[in-house]
C-alpha cells in the first residue's frame, strides 16, 4: 500500500487548484463552485462506468468489449480521478475524509453486526492499529460461546 493520506491529497489538491482553476480556488463555498465540483465527480464516475461496461461486454462475448487486464490501467486512472474529485467536493464542506471514512466504516459495521472495524486514531499515533477485529459477542449474529 501507499503512504497517501487524505491530508496529503487535500493539501496537493488545494495547491493544484490555485494554478489550474484560480477562480474556484478563491471561494469553494459558492453554489457555482459546489455544482462544478459535483459535475466533475459525476463525469469521472461516468467514465469509470463506461470502462466497466466494456469489460462486461468482453465477459459476455459482445462486440465492443475490452479484456479486464487491458482495461485495468484505465479503470485504475478513473478510480484515482474519482478519489481526487471526492476530496474536492469534501473540501467545499470542510469535511475531513480522514475522520469521516473510518467513522462511517465503523458505523456500518456496527449497524450490520460485523466484526471488522477501522481504527479511527490514524497512522502515526500510539493507538493506531489499522484494522482490528472485535471479539464476537451475544450482540452479533452467529455468536458461539
Amino acid at each position: 500500500m501507499s503512504d497517501l493520506t487524505f491530508e496529503r491529497l487535500r493539501r496537493t489538491n488545494l495547491e493544484r487548484s490555485k494554478v489550474w482553476d484560480p477562480t474556484g480556488a478563491e471561494d469553494k463555498t459558492t453554489e457555482d463552485e459546489i455544482d462544478f465540483r459535483d459535475l466533475e465527480l459525476r463525469g469521472e464516475q461516468g467514465e469509470l462506468a463506461n470502462k466497466i461496461k466494456k469489460v462486461v461486454r468482453y465477459i459476455r462475448d459482445m462486440p465492443g468489449g475490452i479484456a479486464p487486464d487491458a482495461a485495468l490501467p484505465e479503470i485504475r486512472d478513473e478510480l484515482a480521478d474519482i478519489i481526487i474529485c471526492v476530496d474536492r467536493v469534501a473540501d467545499c464542506f470542510d469535511i475531513d475524509l480522514g475522520k469521516a471514512v473510518p467513522e462511517k466504516f465503523n458505523k456500518t459495521s456496527r449497524e450490520k453486526g460485523l466484526t471488522v472495524f477501522m481504527d479511527e486514531a490514524g497512522p502515526g499515533t500510539e493507538a493506531h492499529q489499522g484494522l482490528y477485529r472485535q471479539r464476537p459477542s451475544r450482540a452479533f449474529p452467529g455468536y458461539q460461546p
